[in-house]
């Protein structure tokens, strides 16, 4: 799936609700299990963005955006955020939606945090010293 981060209690929740305390998993129930773990991780950020948009217009700036991010535990580097709204949004000052929030995120996850720019020249340093090409 590709989270970095696992929310244990989500965990519990899931095995508990839709796994019946089954130690294994066969393909359905592990699509089962992928498919409500996105659903209660969608639901943390919506609540969370929820909580930040304090007048309720559903857009947040590019400043309480950083600030949400630090409070869910990211600290983009210098000019990240900058990049990455510019990137989803087209500009650097852009508002931001829930569905560009989402987008973010995954940005951020994709790339851990680097900028198109930065994460293309890791790509191309890896590849330089990767002897086998693998």
């Amino acid at each position: 799936l590709g989270h970095q981060s696992v929310d244990v209690s989500f965990l519990e929740t899931i095995v508990a609700q839709n796994l019946c305390g089954r130690s294994f998993l066969d393909r359905e129930d592990f699509f089962e299990f992928a498919s409500a773990y996105d659903a209660m991780r969608l639901d943390q950020l919506r609540q969370r963005f929820a909580e930040t948009d304090t007048d309720g217009s559903g857009l947040l700036s590019a400043d309480e955006l950083t600030a949400l991010l630090r409070r869910m535990g990211i600290t983009p580097g210098t000019g990240i955020v900058p990049e990455i709204l510019f990137e989803v949004c087209g500009s650097r000052t852009a508002e931001v939606s829930f569905d560009d929030h989402v987008a973010v995120h995954t940005i951020l996850h994709e790339r851990s945090g680097f900028t198109v720019k930065q994460y293309s020249r890791l790509q191309a340093v890896f590849a330089h010293h990767d002897a086998d090409g693998d």
